[in-house]
């Protein structure tokens, strides 16, 4: 008949509890791990990642009043191309690049079809703009940066459902402030939280950046964005922002792929509240908004994982302590057991010889 178990309401109140804690915990850093994986403009780095080759993805939200140009981008590409040979880096294979980069502008937008009409948001977008931001489309396709046709573009839903009562629109006339345009593609709009809250209500229309440029010649770059070998922490980073023809006041520095790491976590921690404070003119996309959102609550995770995580460590500590405390009869209750455990042992081997002589 085996013996019951008694546990003191105490012990069974501590381990509830410790149980408890580590369940809360576990919840709070699978949260944590999903926020990371929730945006797709956060994970170009991955997308993109070659061989075994540490990738880092950077952004850079420029000043409206510095009037940064797509010439300007075209500078700091032969900068960053020079400095990549100074480090003897190369792409894997002779077909294949070392690095990418995107760049865009928003801009208000009159878009009519016929008799009807809507206000929209356009983005005009520059290099490998879809490589940044993989838009689901419901039907058509991507413009390229290097088409011959400027006047292709690419609209979200509610703008085509608002201009043509339809999703499969591709090939059909609009204008965009009295500019003659294509559907080349119509796309979903923001699917995922928090993308969703800072899409906001505003119809986007995305355009190249050359026909965006001719309706705005003096609307400057605000976003650029960047995938590059990072061979060390914080190489990438550095890269750009060491090169980068805007400094201090004109340029935020973000490096995307590592914005849900611990080190970031608790530098957010260290200046909470103060990113809520405007001190300057940069117009954050609503990807970068969603990102933003994304790292607060992913840092908020961690912290409340790490404090709940204190309650299970300091039982344990506090066990330890009792067993340092109390380890001179945990010393003898061993040596007792042990020598127990050896004494049957010896008793059942002196049966056994005892039984072999018998039978003899």
């Amino acid at each position: 008949m085996t013996k019951k178990i008694h546990l003191e309401k105490s012990t069974v109140k501590r381990l509830v509890i410790c149980l408890t804690a580590l369940l809360l915990a576990g919840l709070l850093l699978g949260a944590a791990a999903w926020l990371r994986g929730r945006l797709d403009s956060q994970q170009a780095a991955q997308r993109w990642a070659y061989e075994d080759t540490r990738l880092a993805q950077v952004s850079c939200f420029i000043d409206e009043r510095a009037a940064f140009s797509q010439e300007n981008v075209q500078a700091f590409r032969g900068v960053m191309g020079n400095k990549f040979r100074e480090n003897s880096m190369e792409p894997p294979t002779e077909s294949a690049r070392l690095w990418m980069d995107a760049f865009s502008a928003e801009q208000n937008v009159s878009v009519s079809r016929e008799r009807t009409s809507a206000n929209a948001v356009a983005v005009g977008a520059g290099g490998d703009f879809f490589a940044f931001h993989p838009l689901r489309l419901r039907s058509g396709y991507y413009f390229a940066p290097d088409d011959l046709m400027e006047d292709r573009v690419v609209l979200d839903l509610d703008l085509a459902w608002k201009l043509f009562g339809a999703y499969d629109v591709v090939d059909m006339e609009l204008y965009i402030n009295g500019v003659r345009c294509i559907v080349a593609a119509v796309a979903e709009n923001a699917e995922s939280w928090p993308e969703r809250e800072t899409y906001g209500e505003n119809m986007r229309v995305y355009m190249s950046w050359a026909l965006f440029e001719k309706m705005f010649p003096d609307q400057g770059i605000t976003c650029y964005e960047a995938v590059l070998p990072n061979p060390v922490s914080g190489f990438g980073l550095a890269m750009v922002k060491d090169n980068f023809p805007l400094q201090g006041a004109q340029a935020d520095f973000v490096e995307n792929s590592a914005r849900y790491s611990l080190p970031n976590a608790a530098k957010m921690l260290a200046d909470f509240g103060k990113r809520s404070m405007k001190t300057s003119a940069f117009a954050y996309p609503y990807w970068e908004i969603a990102a933003r959102m994304t790292e607060d609550w992913h840092a908020l995770a961690l912290v409340l994982a790490a404090l709940i995580l204190l309650v299970p460590a300091a039982m344990l500590i506090g066990v330890l302590a009792r067993l340092i405390r109390q380890r001179k009869k945990y010393y003898r209750a061993i040596w007792e057991f042990i020598k127990k455990v050896f004494d049957r042992s010896k008793t059942k081997l002196q049966t056994k010889k005892k039984e072999k002589e018998v039978t003899k």
